[in-house]
């Protein structure tokens, strides 16, 4: 099912169903239509988003390196 979502919603959306598929299915199977389908929209909804998959898998890497800083300053 499709649902509209404001821009930030969206991405965080988006950026859930990222890190589902890559846990799921590894990341030979992250592609933005598997990322769209996971989070229950268009393939081109998600360039609203972000601009390529490099761009998420960016958005992707820093959230976890982020965590990983703020680990170690634990």
């Amino acid at each position: 099912m499709l649902t509209l979502v404001n821009q930030s919603e969206g991405a965080d959306r988006v950026l859930a169903a990222a890190r589902r598929v890559l846990a799921r299915d590894g990341a030979t199977a992250l592609s933005m239509r598997n990322v769209a389908r996971e989070a229950g929209v268009t393939a081109t909804a998600i360039y609203r988003h972000f601009t390529d998959k490099d761009a998420l898998l960016r958005t992707l890497i820093r959230e976890q390196y982020d965590l990983f800083l703020e680990y170690l300053s634990e």
